[in-house]
């Protein structure tokens, strides 16, 4: 793995404040990025959004949802 995708994977990690181990497994959503860190593309009269490359997480959100008794 190159040094700038190490980093980039840092600061993903870091900007998502997961709290705990990191799987290849795990995605993250689109919520959690801001209309800038895309661009789009129309192929066949279909508009297809595309996360740019340079994109990081800019809106965290809770890991879980979190309910209070009533």
């Amino acid at each position: 793995m190159s040094k700038e995708r190490i980093d980039k994977r840092k600061a993903w990690i870091s900007k998502l404040r997961i709290g705990k181990p990191v799987s290849k497994f795990m995605r993250v959503r689109s919520l959690h990025f801001a209309e800038e860190d895309y661009f789009y593309r129309f192929k066949d009269f279909k508009k297809r959004t595309i996360l740019k490359n340079t994109a990081v997480p800019s809106n965290s959100w809770p890991a879980f949802r979190t309910c209070s008794p009533s």
